[in-house]
């Protein structure tokens, strides 16, 4: 008997181990929750006149996909104004982190981003009205800083602002009878685990 409770305990032993073993299995991965931050401007340098908005962090959407080789960054608002940006990052990215600048009508920079900008807002209650900037179309300011690039997980962080110089005035549509304005118009945001789609 006494030869037997040793292996007895031994016997205990070696099943509480494979019981915890079994208990220390790897916590499934979850997705860590996306967030994003969106605000835009428009003003007059002729009368000094100037507004914008913030919208609310629970009104933006933001996805990012693979296209042509390239990682294209797209963030929007649900509500009205409608801001909807869209980033095509350099090809020399993901290779690197840090600020990309936006392209410009000025003169073509190495690893510029191919930037897009819609306006949206209603007209009136069955009409909608879009202005769209395009980078290369105008004279810009301004980049897209990646501050975290995940490419097992397929997340993205980072900031933009970009700013558009002397473009017609997008609200020009709620003022009809007056001559179209030269304006400044500027939109920015960050964006936080965005997630690319493979």
């Amino acid at each position: 008997m006494r030869k037997l409770l040793p292996s007895l305990v031994l016997a205990v032993l070696s099943l509480a181990g494979a019981s915890c073993q079994k208990n220390a299995d790897p916590v499934p991965y979850v997705a860590p929750v996306a967030t994003y931050e969106m605000y835009s401007s428009v003003s007059y340098p002729t009368s000094r006149e100037s507004g914008g908005i913030s919208h609310s962090p629970k009104d933006l959407l933001g996805r990012a996909a693979w296209e042509n080789g390239r990682i294209t960054l797209y963030l929007s608002s649900g509500n009205l104004p409608v801001n909807q940006v869209r980033f095509m990052m350099p090809s020399s990215f993901p290779g690197k982190l840090g600020a990309f600048v936006s392209e410009s009508a000025q003169a073509p920079v190495v690893d510029e981003v191919q930037t897009t900008y819609t306006l949206s807002y209603d007209l009136t209650p069955t009409t909608r009205l879009s202005r769209i900037h395009r980078g290369r179309d105008c004279t810009t300011e301004g980049s897209v800083v990646i501050t975290a690039y995940d490419g097992s997980r397929n997340l993205i962080s980072g900031s933009y602002e970009i700013t558009f110089k002397n473009v017609a005035d997008p609200y020009a549509g709620l003022l009809p009878n007056l001559p179209v304005r030269n304006s400044v118009v500027v939109v920015g945001g960050e964006f936080t685990n965005l997630p690319i789609k493979p």
